[in-house]
């Protein structure tokens, strides 16, 4: 029993890696680009297209590009930024100035426990959806079959 986990743990790598290069290939393979156009068709000039380009990675070759989604890369700064190994999903867009996993596993502040946090919230939701697919999905499963 065992070695039966270990072995399905170790086939979590190389599938967390296929779908995280699918993920990436089919993001690079979309139309457009980030800077194209906004909501309110603002076109973004080429120098701060090359700015924005440099400061998140993007002018950088693909195989790199993949390298910093997964597992991380340095900044201008030479500062380590952790790729999505450590669930860095990057910026937020709609908390500006804030990344996402900043915002997720905030800690509760102080009176609230970790449930009313919102990675708390999250948390019931997932537990909530899970139980519900279970008190359908079996009964549904037993009739169908």
């Amino acid at each position: 029993m065992g070695r039966y986990i270990i072995r399905r743990l170790l086939w979590m790598i190389p599938v967390i890696l296929i779908v995280g290069g699918l993920t990436f290939v089919l993001m690079h393979s979309a139309p457009g680009g980030p800077w194209d156009r906004d909501l309110s068709a603002r076109q973004v000039d080429p120098t701060t297209q090359r700015l924005l380009n440099d400061y998140y990675g993007l002018d950088k070759p693909l195989w790199r590009q993949f390298v910093a989604y997964m597992i991380g890369d340095t900044n201008n700064k030479g500062q380590f930024k952790c790729g999505l190994i450590c669930l860095n999903m990057g910026p937020s867009y709609r908390q500006r100035g804030f990344q996402v996993q900043d915002i997720l596993f905030k800690p509760p502040t102080e009176g609230m426990s970790v449930l009313d946090s919102r990675f708390g919230y999250s948390m019931r939701l997932g537990v909530l959806a899970v139980l519900i697919a279970i008190v359908v999905g079996i009964p549904v499963g037993i009739i169908s079959a």
